[in-house]
């Protein structure tokens, strides 16, 4: 190899060894842009090597563009697997010699990762990410290894520590913290040591215990190549590298926490005029927020509102990257604060049409994200594939067959797989934000159909209020928010019990805390509920005023935002009426359900049009094959609710060569039904988990975004024959009246027979009422 070839080799080396080295630096103060400039079209090309492809990928990071940073992060791994340990190699004294595989860069991309997946809440990602980037750190980086380890602002000890926080293992943390402050490094104690304190006094911060936090931060030395940074020039500077602004920041929210306020006032003051610290969204979002409660405790409402609505806007615009569904719902964090904090300070100002406008910019945003963004809603099915559909249907052996015999039966339409720890965990609080435009208040009411008033109710810990919204006006009416929780839970309690009559004192306890106040601005027959938290659990219409319930007086609906009106469309062009599925076969005589088949038997056979499949032919496969051919589809069956995992929620159907017979809510989401009615007359279908940003995963959102523009579901385990009568009569008014009238009409006949709300309380009608 002759000199100038080898010279050649050396230099692009050293040249690409700078150019990381200055993306590197613009990373750490936060420049994104710069390092996008010209990596992006290179990108584009495919003709990035590793290196300038990682630091690409860390910009969007930085800039919390989640979406570009996980296509990017694919890219780079699927070139250079993830779980793959880089060996470092040297070459001339210490220089990388294969820049296409750098073990540094591959170092930052696993952490970076690691802590994208902690901001949407993907805890176990995190943490496996972490341990992955731990390995990677002590084959890289060797002497600087603990170093490493240890880093506030990416280490892989400290992120697994914050996650383990979040999963409310404390040992765990604890452990790592311990851990952690047992490392030593020859000639970078100094370092380590402030790195400990820093990354420990994080991972007290994601225990909420502040005042170990403050204790860690304060003891904070800070040094700079070798070098103290004098606590006066820290507070001079224009900008800061990231770690000083993360040590301000989590020292003024720590001080805040245990009460130090004109100490945090001062270190947020600092990071705010740091001309760089706008550049990383989640912490000056934050740090507007602490800011403007210190500014409510000093009486300044109009600059405190300011501040959180632009700590808002910059919240919205980092969601806005988000790709997925879950990591919408997740990435909302601690977030909810600020929206609750926003509504409750507009209400104290009397400023309630712009309190309920931020209450639904906050309001199960995923799923109105989710409709907004779906490109389909119409069918996409022709007639004429739809009219060759019901000849295939007509052709297939959907027998009626007799149930026979004295063997073990199911009283209720419920298996139940999972426990429903759900119920009893604390009433989630608002986080979820919004990618869509926000709301437009006017248009909102302008969707109310005549003669309608909406309630929503929105609310965080022991704050709670309610929105009276009609088409000329909105009212806002503070509630008491503490112990809802409880009443709730003793109130479903008292109702599961269809012998006892508890369920009268809880039942009026609530209507005084909830609709009594309400009760002035209500002046029409028909109600629109959007509940929050705990009260997606509630059946409204089981309150009462001690002689009526509230089904007695209003026509009820519930939505799960105001926002998801304009998303609701009806679809009457479909080649068959009524699908109905009956008591489908599940392998075993004990979940069968006599009276959900003849429920399904009556309904067909009154509904003109109307196909009907039982037993082995009710089939999964069928509801994909055939559902988008039909106005309506009805389940007969069993149901089960997942707490822990609500996409694994499903309807229990026959099973087949083609699939399980397990309709779960995930699979929904890949279905385009666009029916104008679902009926789940099954167990708990209305249920569902209650996550961030009170957006409810289960049955309703799934069909919601399968194109259905109803849904009628249930609240807990009911009754099989009371059921059947309820059903029966519902679809026999669908014949004459309105949906909701429909549905309400049934309840009604069925508490004439079974006066307990147990056996007729349970259903409610989700979305459009015609």
């Amino acid at each position: 190899m002759s000199k100038w070839v080898l010279l050649l080799m050396v230099s692009t080396l050293l040249l690409s060894g700078c150019a990381g080295q200055k993306d590197a630096i613009n990373l750490a103060y936060g420049d994104h842009s710069k390092v996008r400039v010209g990596h992006e079209d290179l990108n584009k090309k495919n003709s990035l090597n590793l290196i300038a492809l990682s630091n690409l990928c860390r910009s969007y990071y930085v800039a919390k563009d989640f979406a570009q940073f996980k296509i990017c992060s694919q890219r780079y791994f699927s070139k250079f697997p993830r779980d793959k340990v880089i060996q470092k190699k040297t070459l001339f004294g210490g220089i990388q010699n294969n820049y296409d595989q750098n073990p540094e860069y591959h170092y930052q991309m696993l952490s970076s990762n690691a802590l994208m997946s902690f901001e949407v809440e993907d805890y176990n990602s995190s943490i496996e990410f972490a341990e992955m980037a731990e390995k990677q750190a002590m084959k890289t980086f060797h002497a600087e290894g603990a170093f490493a380890l240890t880093s506030p602002e990416d280490g892989p000890l400290m992120i697994k520590g914050m996650a383990f926080a979040k999963q409310n293992n404390r040992t765990k943390a604890i452990s790592i913290i311990n851990d952690m402050k047992k490392i030593t490094q020859f000639g970078l104690q100094n370092w380590i040591d402030n790195n400990v304190l820093s990354s420990s006094a994080k991972i007290y911060f994601a225990l909420r215990d502040y005042n170990k936090a403050y204790n860690e931060i304060i003891q904070v030395v800070d040094t700079f190549d070798d070098k103290l940074i004098k606590f006066k020039k820290e507070n001079t500077a224009e900008t800061l590298p990231f770690y000083l602004l993360q040590r301000f920041y989590i020292h003024a929210i720590s001080a805040y926490k245990v009460g130090k306020i004109k100490e945090a006032s001062a270190k947020l003051e600092h990071f705010l005029s740091r001309k760089n610290a706008k550049n990383f969204t989640g912490l000056y979002s934050f740090a507007l927020y602490y800011r403007a409660l210190i500014d409510l405790n000093a009486n300044k409402q109009s600059i405190a509102i300011n501040r959180l609505m632009l700590a808002i806007k910059l919240l919205e615009k980092q969601r806005s990257s988000i790709a997925n569904d879950a990591s919408r719902i997740g990435f909302a964090g601690d977030k909810q604060e600020v929206y609750s904090m926003l509504v409750k300070t507009l209400m104290d100002t009397g400023r309630y049409d712009e309190a309920f406008a931020y209450a639904e910019r906050g309001k199960a945003r995923a799923l109105v994200d989710m409709l907004a963004s779906k490109q389909q809603f119409g069918s996409t099915i022709s007639t004429s594939e739809q009219n060759k559909l019901l000849a295939q249907l007509d052709t297939a052996e959907a027998k009626d067959l007799v149930i026979s015999g004295d063997t073990e039966r199911s009283t209720t339409r419920s298996i139940v797989i999972k426990n429903r720890e759900a119920l009893s965990q604390q009433a989630p609080e608002l986080s979820s934000l919004v990618t869509v435009e926000a709301p437009d208040v006017k248009e909102i009411q302008s969707l109310l159909p005549k003669g309608e008033t909406l309630i929503e109710y929105y609310g965080s810990g022991d704050a709670l209020f309610a929105f009276v919204v009609t088409a000329n006006g909105i009212r806002g009416v503070k509630l008491e928010g503490k112990g809802l929780q409880a009443d709730v839970t003793a109130f479903r309690e008292a109702i599961l019990n269809p012998k006892g009559k508890a369920y009268q004192q809880s039942g009026k306890r609530l209507y005084n805390r909830l609709i009594v106040p309400v009760t002035s601005g209500i002046n029409t027959k028909n109600i629109t509920i959007v509940p929050h938290g705990a009260l997606h659990y509630l059946p409204f219409a089981a309150l009462s005023d001690g002689n009526q319930f509230l089904i007695d007086r209003y026509k009820l609906r519930v939505l799960p935002s105001a926002s998801v009106m304009k998303f609701l469309k009806q679809h009457q062009n479909k080649a068959g009426t009524l699908l109905a599925f009956g008591n489908p076969d599940l392998g075993e005589a004990k979940y069968d359900l006599p009276f959900a088949q003849k429920e399904a038997e009556k309904i067909a056979r009154e509904t003109v049009g109307a196909k009907l499949l039982v037993r082995g032919q009710a089939t999964e496969t069928a509801v994909k094959t055939y559902g988008n051919s039909f106005r309506y589809l009805h389940f007969a069956s069993h149901g089960t609710f997942d707490a822990e995992k609500p996409l694994n929620s499903g309807l229990l159907l026959a099973k087949d060569s083609q699939n399980d017979g397990m309709l779960t809510v995930g699979e929904l989401y890949d279905l385009n039904l666009n029916a104008d009615l679902v009926t789940l007359s099954a167990c708990e279908t209305a249920l569902g988990k209650v996550a961030n940003g009170d957006d409810v995963v289960g049955f309703t959102r799934g069909f919601l975004y399968a194109g259905a523009s109803s849904i009628v579901s249930s609240l807990w385990q009911v009754d099989d024959a009371a059921t059947s009568d309820l059903m029966t009569g519902f679809y026999a008014n669908l014949g004459t009246t309105d949906k909701r009238s429909a549905l309400r009409n049934a309840q009604l006949s069925t508490k004439a027979k079974y006066h307990h709300p147990y056996y007729w309380a349970a259903f409610q009608i989700t979305g459009a009422v015609q």
